[in-house]
């Protein structure tokens, strides 16, 4: 049976049928692109990944990085596997980073690790080379010197204040801190260097305080002494022998002292022996 129009009646149907199919089959590849053609994802997720140079001194860590590109990763490349996800990030390493990650992974090579493992290791090594205790030194020595404009020193007041770390900063913390720098003598340089090691071990179940670092200041200053008696036992004895010798000749009773008379220049002129006039016997004869 026919339309009018002499077309056929089945013909509109069909039609619409193969119109949805290719619909629904652009949809499908609208949907999930990256099942298709993962690497054609690839290069566009990359193109909009800057290159990763680091630059500690700058403080350009791979942490920070990351952190730009953290959605990218999490929503853009949802559907990329572990391995495309590895290669993405590996590819967007400056040749130096390259080559220090592939060898401090060896002997196994990228593909054996997982991307979260990659990222870890990634902010291992290139992550902040300053200790805690340098970041909020320096923040304190900061100064606005005569080539800054007043927009550059805020910037740098900015990162050296957010580097310090305010926010994980206790009071007991802060005291430390003040008691280690003022320390400053040579002959405390050892003591410092011990104190500083006690300070980044702290532990949340074994806090650093400022009475722990006074106990310990003690006991170094005590250890040292007790070394040197060790190491030099004749002196410390021949010390304590001089004292005591000093000790006894100051209780001594100390002679009187006599001048000696002087001589007479000429003889005595009553009997011409070498004595003055005053003392001579023959003035009573």
């Amino acid at each position: 049976m026919a339309c009018a129009g002499g077309e056929p009646a089945g013909q509109p149907i069909e039609d619409i049928q193969t119109a949805i199919f290719h619909i629904t089959q652009l949809l499908q590849r609208i949907a999930a692109p990256n099942q298709q053609n993962p690497e054609h994802t690839l290069e566009a997720l990359s193109s909009n990944i800057s290159e990763f140079v680091f630059d500690p001194e700058n403080g350009v860590t791979f942490e920070k990085w990351f952190a730009r590109y953290t959605d990218l990763f999490e929503s853009d490349a949802r559907h990329l596997d572990d391995a495309a996800k590895v290669r993405l990030l590996l590819r967007k390493l400056d040749t130096t980073s390259h080559s220090r990650y592939l060898n401090y992974i060896l002997p196994r090579l990228p593909r054996d690790v997982t991307f979260d493992d990659t990222v870890s290791t990634l902010k291992k090594i290139f992550g902040e080379q300053t200790s805690l205790f340098r970041r909020r030194f320096q923040c304190l020595q900061l100064s606005k010197s005569e080539g800054d404009d007043i927009i550059t020193y805020g910037g740098r007041v900015n990162r050296a204040c957010e580097d310090f770390d305010f926010a994980n900063l206790t009071i007991d913390q802060f005291k430390c801190l003040v008691f280690v720098t003022g320390l400053k003598a040579s002959k405390h340089a050892d003591i410092r260097a011990r104190l500083l090691t006690r300070m980044e071990h702290e532990r949340p179940d074994a806090p650093v305080t400022l009475q722990t670092l006074i106990d310990e200041f003690q006991q170094l200053v005590n250890l040292k002494a007790d070394t040197s008696l060790i190491e030099h036992p004749a002196s410390s004895k021949a010390a304590v022998h001089a004292v005591s010798e000093k000790k006894r000749s100051s209780d001594a009773p100390r002679p009187s002292f006599k001048p000696e008379a002087k001589s007479p220049k000429t003889p005595c002129w009553q009997c011409g022996q070498m004595h003055f006039v005053k003392e001579c016997t023959y003035s009573s004869h």
